[in-house]
């Protein structure tokens, strides 16, 4: 969202459940402009097209995600959400939102999410143009963030993982310790940092 000015949908549990591909492209001038669609052949869904303004797009990330998913019986989908947009306020860059690991099915779920979910995030953490932004919540403990594993499998020399510690807001009076040395690269050491 920093990085390309847009709001992502949020909520509980797992609001991601596609790939959204966000292609960022920096123009001259003062307009914005995006337009949306999904990555699948064939007629676009009634919410694809252009999209007027900001917050417009976060709701048709929405209705895009809910098209891409109405047919899975685990509510997620390796079809992706494409959005095109040019700005004079963004760099040239793509970034891919992606469903956070799941490791267990839920009611409603068969236990074929588990896999559905883990074989799209590792299709994208193979490609080797991708870098890996690690996302570790400062609350949890290092030993038990899997994406460092799966980052390091993907990436083994280190070169293109990035992580991020997020939520110091929540750590646990008495976990500061911990979190100091996560965050020196002392705990779980990478080349980036």
């Amino acid at each position: 969202e920093l990085i390309s000015g847009v709001p992502f949908p949020r909520g509980t549990g797992l609001v991601t459940r596609c790939a959204t591909q966000l292609i960022l492209k920096r123009t001259p001038g003062s307009e914005w402009q995006a337009h949306a669609s999904v990555s699948w052949p064939g007629p676009q869904p009634k919410a694809a097209g252009p999209v007027k303004d900001r917050a417009s797009l976060c709701a048709t990330i929405e209705q895009l995600t809910q098209v891409l998913c109405a047919q899975s019986v685990n509510g997620f989908s390796r079809d992706s959400i494409v959005v095109h947009l040019s700005s004079p306020d963004v760099p040239d860059l793509t970034l891919i939102d992606l469903p956070g690991i799941v490791r267990t099915a839920v009611r409603g779920q068969t236990a074929s999410v588990v896999e559905d979910v883990n074989g799209l995030i590792e299709s994208y953490l193979a490609q080797e143009r991708t870098i890996v932004l690690a996302v570790i919540p400062a609350n949890q403990d290092i030993e038990t963030i899997d994406i460092l594993e799966r980052a390091a499998r993907a990436d083994p020399q280190g070169e293109r993982t990035l992580a991020v510690l997020t939520k110091p807001d929540l750590v646990d009076e008495g976990a500061e310790d911990e979190v100091k040395l996560v965050l020196a690269n002392k705990r779980k050491p990478l080349r980036l940092g």
